[in-house]
């Protein structure tokens, strides 16, 4: 094999040189006077030399290395990884839209855009320039995605093969998550069965998110920093009949001292396939500790709980 330029060196953060064939993960990101369209063109043509990739990470200022770059070449570099990550703290939106047009993700397995102040328009350019036949993963984090974004996701079916999607941080309020939940393309796509809408701030619209009623394949539903009136949460988790979902996540829900939190908040909910409950934050851990013996959590194995007598430790994992 023909030496690989010195652009494509990967190093650990302690500066040993990773060998090429054991690289997983490829970032493309600010350097002293690094040519980024030169980096780009070197990994296409030597992709070859990089077995083991799975992603392809771009840093904020690397971005514009896109605009020169041949279309298909760029599409088949993307569909040879699981996961192609575009990194900005700028708005994105335009130049998103004008690389779906490209068709530049046609073939993607994964694609993910956060902090990039992505809006609703992102969102719509993206999905009409669809089908994305291999897609999995769609990662939208951190953005500011509304009402009219989650419509469109909902209604597509540009996604046929998707299996996880990530809105956490977006502003989209209760009208923005029943949009999301209404019946439509998305819903009927038997493969997604992951959904993360940490810090969403649902609103009146949690308790159908949690009823099951939408979206009844969900096997992980990620719920975390939702503070929302404690009321909507005991209606919602009581009314849960979700006989696939395996990993519930409600951590940092609402004041974990709440009364209506204390007896067993799953009184009347289905969950016979449940084995991971995070709850830190929003139960007591002793409150949490006795959703091991409810009857509605037959499967439960494992409850991450609130670090005792010390709130700066992560969360604890327990098995029940």
């Amino acid at each position: 094999m023909a030496e690989l330029p010195s652009v494509l060196t990967v190093k650990t953060f302690d500066g040993e040189v990773i060998p090429p064939d054991q690289v997983a993960t490829f970032t493309i990101e600010e350097e002293e006077d690094e040519e980024f369209e030169a980096v780009l063109r070197a990994l296409i043509e030597h992709r070859s030399a990089f077995p083991a990739l799975s992603a392809i990470v771009f840093g904020c200022d690397a971005l514009p290395a896109l605009e020169g770059i041949e279309d298909d070449a760029l599409r088949t570099l993307f569909g040879s990884v699981e996961c192609v990550e575009l990194g900005s703290y700028e708005e994105i939106t335009a130049d998103f839209a004008a690389w779906c047009e490209r068709g530049l993700f046609a073939e993607a397995q994964g694609l993910q855009v956060n902090h990039s102040k992505m809006k609703d328009a992102g969102v719509t350019a993206f999905l009409d320039a669809g089908p994305y036949p291999s897609l999995k993963s769609l990662d939208l984090r951190y953005n500011k995605i509304r009402k009219a974004g989650t419509a469109a996701l909902a209604a597509t079916e540009a996604l046929p093969a998707l299996v996880e999607l990530k809105l956490a941080s977006n502003g989209l309020g209760a009208a923005g998550v029943k949009a999301l939940l209404q019946d439509g393309g998305l819903a009927a796509v038997q493969s997604f069965t992951a959904l993360d809408l940490s810090n969403t701030k649902p609103g009146a619209s949690l308790p159908l998110l949690l009823s099951g009623k939408a979206l009844p394949n969900l096997e992980s539903l990620m719920l975390t920093h939702n503070s929302t009136k404690p009321e909507l949460w005991t209606k919602g988790l009581a009314g849960m009949r979700r006989p696939k979902l395996r990993r519930l996540d409600v951590s940092v829900g609402i004041d974990a001292h709440d009364e209506r939190l204390r007896s067993d908040p799953f009184g009347g909910a289905e969950l016979p396939s449940l084995e991971w409950l995070g709850t830190a934050s929003t139960f007591t851990r002793a409150a949490a500790l006795s959703l091991a013996k409810s009857p509605n959590l037959p499967a439960l194995e494992t409850l991450s709980v609130a670090t005792e007598g010390d709130p700066t430790r992560d969360d604890e994992e327990i098995a029940v």
